[in-house]
Order: structure tokens, then sequence, then C-alpha cells
């Protein structure tokens, strides 16, 4: 199966009911988001925004996280105002930490 066809704009999305919407950078995606989407319940749409200084594009990303089986559709852009979600789940803030701290590993090496 081609999970690219999960992936959708986030005009496409105007008006989509989904159960559970995360919201966040993936960049670059790691295991810890892997874990993190794996352990919410029901199918999860996943909205993927732009970091500052991005590492990898945002079309990248997308298809990286589409490839999850725990993953439903992925939206390229910010669906929060446009999806209505029974729950959202917000991984911006550890998502910057996250990389913050793989990149300082990274030149320590």
């Amino acid at each position: 199966m081609d999970t690219r066809s999960k992936i959708i704009s986030a005009e496409d999305a105007a008006g989509l009911a989904v159960e559970t919407l995360a919201v966040g950078y993936f960049d670059p995606v790691l295991a810890a988001h892997v874990a993190r989407l794996q352990s919410l319940a029901g199918p999860v749409t996943v909205s993927v925004l732009d970091p500052p200084d991005e590492i990898l594009p945002a079309r990248a990303r997308a298809e990286l996280v589409a490839s999850l089986a725990c993953v439903e559709r992925v939206i390229v852009g910010d669906a929060r105002a446009m999806v209505q979600a029974a729950r959202t789940e917000d991984f911006t803030g550890a998502d910057l930490a996250t990389r913050q701290t793989l990149i300082e590993l990274i030149r320590q090496r």
C-alpha cells in the first residue's frame, strides 16, 4: 500500500471530523514520536507543522508519519482550526525540546 495516499493538505481537511488530532513538527521523526502516537487510542490524524529552521521538508516528514500503521491520515499544515477533533494532542513543545537535545548531541560528537 502506498501510504502517501494518507496525506492531504490543510485546505482539503476543512470540515473533517476526526477522533484524535495530533499536532506537531516531527522534524525529524523519532522513536519517541512513534511511541506517543501508538499510545493514542483509536484512529489518529496527524497535522504536520513547519518548525523554525526545519531539517526535513514538510512533505518528507508527512510521508514518514504516514508510513506508521497507527496513523490514519496526515494533514500537511496547521489543521487545528479546520477539523473537528474529539481530542487534540499537542506535540509541539516536546518536539522543539527533543529536537534541540538531538542537535546538541550531534554537535558534541
